[in-house]
């Protein structure tokens, strides 16, 4: 496959497939994520004693920081990390990948759709080639908000950007996409129950701007999410 079909292939399958997880949902209406509004939320000032409290995850399993304080910002930060943690689960294989879907969605989510985004995965995975496990993802998250929460289940908006490309690739390929989280409190921690996911907003590329050699984006791949910096333990 030439890197070009290489190239598009991978990003109509990030689009497509939603891979945070495609059967989560995956709506194709790129307006459809500037139409949500977030709740007007109470507290969450500089004087909101919960913003004082560092959240930070248990443990990381799999790739996937988990463990949460129940609380509003447990849920943000959940939300955030699971977003962050897409080049980890891109690693796995299919039956690390299921075990890890099962351990960090809800029992009703894990039933409904884990075995569909086991079979995306499969087939993304065969539309690659050979050389999948070799290729650079990397999804940072860039804004955040909560739309609604309560002790048992949240609702967290998270704009991210995409990057994927291989390292003999001639070109590396980023996507702007918005999730919207669904969260649930059971098994002592915050579970995912459902993902929406839409195309955008998409920015445009400053004028004259020359694209990097992959090579670049691999070095800097190999380097820690930003947003588990304080987020996790064992990050410095």
């Amino acid at each position: 496959m030439s890197a070009p079909k290489l190239v598009a292939v991978t990003v109509a399958a990030v689009m497509l497939v939603g891979w945070s997880v495609r059967a989560f949902v995956v709506d194709d209406d790129p307006t459809a994520a500037s139409s949500v509004a977030a709740a007007p939320s109470a507290g969450g000032g500089t004087n909101d004693p919960e913003t004082q409290v560092p959240v930070v995850a248990a443990t990381i399993e799999r790739g996937i920081p988990v463990g949460y304080p129940q609380s509003r910002r447990g849920a943000a930060t959940a939300a955030v990390n699971w977003v962050a943690s897409f080049p980890a689960l891109m690693q796995l294989n299919p039956l690390s990948l299921q075990n890890a879907l099962v351990d960090v969605m809800s029992a009703q989510g894990a039933v409904t759709f884990v075995d569909d985004a086991i079979a995306d995965y499969v087939a993304l995975l065969d539309g690659l080639g050979p050389r999948a496990r070799e290729r650079m993802w990397i999804e940072s998250p860039l804004q955040s908000t909560v739309f609604t929460a309560t002790d048992t289940a949240a609702s967290v908006g998270v704009w991210s950007v995409v990057v994927t490309g291989g390292v003999d690739d001639a070109a590396v390929t980023a996507l702007w996409r918005t999730h919207r989280i669904e969260l649930v409190w059971e098994r002592d921690d915050w579970k995912i129950d459902e993902v929406v996911i839409v195309e955008g907003p998409t920015p445009v590329g400053a004028e004259g701007a020359l694209p990097s050699p992959s090579l670049e984006f691999t070095d800097v791949g190999s380097w820690e999410p930003a947003v588990f910096a304080d987020t996790t333990k064992g990050v410095d």
